[in-house]
């Protein structure tokens, strides 16, 4: 398993940054942050090998590159051109998402600006294959319908992504065992008694990934502020725990 981070910054990024994506063996792509097609350029990856796009949740910082990626797939010539792009989310909303971006290339005026797309609703506890992953999830507990992801392979590597959530017990049971937990910690230090947008911060990140048993913590999503005192918290409860950063790739070999 091969897992590039793309983008690891908040929902805002700063200068020469993206929020949430990452590339997942080079042709699966979880969320698309806010450029996420031009940052695969930009670490030697060409948006043309995304052949499945996984939405965890559909705020604007987690799909915003998505228009980004359907013009540069679906204008590149034709002799580059991969298969279809496959795209999955949650099931009450992604359909609609891909809609309205179809809608902001004016698909319909410009029929050529956008490749041919499947749309895959997905429900939570949901489970598919994309070529050699196995892929599982359960419901996040944020404002909108979201999906928290765990991806198998058939070398026993595994890696969980929980999107934006806060502190939740069905991703601790989806993670267990979990080579690594990507988490996001917007929060910083921790999250408030009272969370109704839904968030983690370094505390609840560590307690899922001690929960879990997983092997590594990841940390992503939070601003550049926030980013000492979430690590000093995560780092407290778990401490095989760091931050993503862009350009950074984990690598998995064979265990077979």
């Amino acid at each position: 398993m091969d897992i590039l981070f793309i983008g690891t910054a908040s929902v805002i990024p700063e200068a020469n940054r993206d929020t949430a994506c990452c590339i997942i063996n080079e042709n699966v792509m979880l969320d698309c942050g806010w450029w996420g097609s031009f940052g695969m350029q930009r670490f030697g990856l060409n948006p043309m090998s995304v052949e499945h796009l996984l939405i965890t949740h559909c705020h604007h910082d987690h799909y915003a590159g998505l228009p980004h990626l359907l013009y540069y797939k679906g204008r590149s010539p034709q002799e580059s051109k991969e298969k279809k792009l496959h795209v999955w989310g949650p099931a009450a909303e992604i359909a609609a998402t891909v809609e309205l971006s179809c809608k902001f290339l004016k698909e319909e005026q410009y029929p050529n600006v956008v490749p041919e797309i499947e749309v895959h609703p997905v429900h939570p506890g949901d489970t598919f294959n994309l070529g050699v992953l196995k892929v599982s999830t359960c419901a996040s507990i944020h404002p909108v319908p979201g999906l928290c992801y765990r991806f198998d392979d058939p070398t026993g590597a595994s890696a969980v992504f929980s999107g934006d959530t806060a502190y939740n017990q069905d991703l601790i049971k989806l993670s267990r065992g979990a080579d690594v937990l990507v988490h996001e910690v917007s929060y910083g230090a921790q999250a408030p008694d009272h969370n109704p947008s839904g968030h983690s911060g370094g505390k609840e990140a560590a307690l899922t990934a001690k929960e879990a048993g997983v092997r590594l913590l990841k940390l992503i999503h939070t601003s550049e502020a926030r980013r000492r005192e979430a690590l000093a918290s995560a780092k407290a409860i778990f401490h095989n725990a760091s931050f993503a950063h862009e350009g950074e790739r984990l690598l998995w070999v064979s265990r077979l």
